[in-house]
């Protein structure tokens, strides 16, 4: 069985779900992520583009 995210913006505008692992995370602490995330830093995932 294949592991679901979902998430969206923080004004709700925008939603979506994930199907699988993601390949990769990254943590950011420039400037500019820590300004969009409100924290000491900004996360990504990289996913496959058909599990969006």
């Amino acid at each position: 069985m294949q592991k679901s995210y979902t998430g969206g913006c923080q004004c709700g505008e925008v939603q979506y779900d994930l199907t699988g692992v993601p390949k990769r995370l990254y943590a950011f602490n420039y400037k500019k992520c820590q300004r969009q995330s409100g924290s000491a830093f900004g996360m990504t995932h990289l996913v496959k583009k058909n599990g969006v």
